[in-house]
């Protein structure tokens, strides 16, 4: 038996021994993979040279996977999460997405479908802005919005409609737009108040509601949280341009969004503190912080400290 037949099998200890033998993993050994325990998926990528496999129509992996969710998802569980996005998935789901985990962890290149329908909206957005056609350019001839949305990824599925319809939302601009948008407002604050020194900065955020609150303590305060700062509303977002559209991609809860709000923000506050045109005048323990709900100072200045972008 070639080794595809032996992963068949779902012996793992035969696996072993084929593998031992000088039996290379292939698109087809993978592919036989996915339908049995993760532990033999496990082995094949130990034994791998290269995990950038594809089968004669250059799908890959993931793809494959994501095809395998799409025709296993029942459609009761898939429909009631398009309306709860943490409605408990079946276990044959779960498991097959434990699977594409471990391959993309261990360097499975993911093309644009496979993220459609494994609903990894980060790969999406950024296919997308390499080549915003591939919204309307047919998957194995199927909308990839449909094909995310039978595999239950009603995230990316509907990040793909608003791309066609011309209205996704750019979270590349955000960090640049909310630096742009304090830096103003902080001078012009400066101004105002000439010769003040301030100790912090604190963007002061409620992602379920897309707030953002610019708050300011003196010098010599000693507050621990943006709500009891000297200066608690120096300026809102929601009188931004950007702030309804990111309100509508935050209406519903949804932990990869906002994730990628925090690191936006994130990014805007290093960007602010490095800036050589930000005139507010500093204490010597100066700091810009970003605050989600009832953060204290440690807890801003450790999602801080593990989420802006390290030094090149």
């Amino acid at each position: 038996m070639d080794l595809e037949e032996v992963v068949a099998t779902g012996n793992i200890k035969a696996v072993r021994k084929a593998l031992a033998a000088g039996a290379k993993p292939d698109y087809a050994s993978f592919s036989a993979a996915i339908d049995q325990d993760i532990s033999i998926l496990r082995l094949l990528v130990e034994h791998a040279k290269t995990l950038d496999l594809k089968d004669d129509s250059g799908d890959g992996l993931l793809l494959c996977i994501g095809m395998s969710i799409r025709s296993a998802y029942p459609n009761p569980e898939r429909l009631r999460r398009a309306k709860d996005p943490d409605a408990p998935e079946p276990k044959v789901i779960v498991d097959l997405r434990a699977k594409a985990a471990l391959l993309r962890e261990a360097g499975a290149p993911v093309d644009f479908g496979a993220a459609a329908m494994l609903g990894y909206a980060d790969e999406v957005e950024r296919h997308l802005a390499k080549n915003p056609k591939l919204a309307t350019k047919k998957v194995w001839d199927q909308s990839p919005s449909d094909l995310a949305a039978w595999a239950g990824a009603w995230e990316t599925s509907r990040l793909i409609k608003a791309a066609q319809d011309g209205t996704s939302f750019d979270w590349s601009k955000l960090a640049a737009a909310v630096h742009k948008w304090a830096l103003e407002a902080l001078n012009a604050f400066g101004k105002q108040h000439k010769g003040k020194r301030f100790r912090r900065v604190a963007f002061d955020v409620d992602s379920g509601e897309a707030g953002v609150l610019l708050a300011l303590d003196d010098e010599s305060g000693t507050a621990l949280r943006p709500g009891d700062y000297a200066h608690g509303e120096v300026a809102n977002f929601e009188d931004h341009a950007m702030s309804e559209q990111l309100a509508g991609q935050l209406s519903r809860p949804d932990a990869a969004k906002t994730q990628r709000f925090l690191t936006a923000l994130t990014e805007a506050a290093s960007l602010l503190e490095k800036d050589k045109a930000l005139t507010l005048g500093r204490s010597k323990d100066f700091a810009i912080l970003v605050f989600e709900h009832d953060d204290d100072e440690a807890m801003a200045r450790a999602r801080s400290k593990a989420k802006r972008p390290k030094k090149k």
